[in-house]
């Protein structure tokens, strides 16, 4: 094997690497196009303790089929090292054929005691599941990762 070869095979490796954990806010998830808008960070409070990093997830249907959705499952990671955070809802979220929905969504991070003063900064990633029927009763299941930019 050359050197040539090896340090081709290693910075291959790196940029897939990158490229695999780097910002992630639009995508297509079957029928679904969906996009992250709206990021703001509101910084701890003296009293609260906790940090919060508010975004709006919007799903647009592509295919003209009208999606009932009635589960939410979500697994967030609010920064690197931090805990997984399980959420589960049940509702009725209805996208109606070309049409729109959007799901604000938030990643608080407590922080009371005095070791985090300097936490890492916020990067939430959401590995999302939304279930439910679409309008001919046939079972939709949608899969998104969504990997939001670092705050300042």
């Amino acid at each position: 094997m050359s050197l040539h070869w090896l340090i081709t095979l290693l910075l291959s490796l790196v940029v897939v690497g990158c490229a695999t954990t780097g910002v992630r806010t639009n995508g297509t998830s079957g029928a679904v196009v969906w996009q992250v808008i709206d990021f703001r960070l509101d910084p701890p409070s003296l009293l609260e303790k906790r940090e919060t990093y508010n975004f709006t997830l919007v799903l647009r249907e592509t295919q003209g089929i009208a999606i009932t959705f009635t589960q939410l499952n979500a697994k967030v990671y609010n920064a690197f090292g931090s805990f997984l955070v399980p959420l589960e809802k049940t509702g009725r979220w209805q996208l109606a054929a070309h049409g729109e929905l959007r799901f604000p969504l938030v990643s608080i991070r407590y922080c009371p005691y005095v070791e985090c003063r300097r936490p890492a900064p916020m990067a939430p990633e959401w590995s999302l599941d939304l279930m439910g029927t679409d309008a001919q009763g046939q079972p939709v299941r949608l899969a998104i990762v969504v990997r939001l930019p670092y705050t300042p």
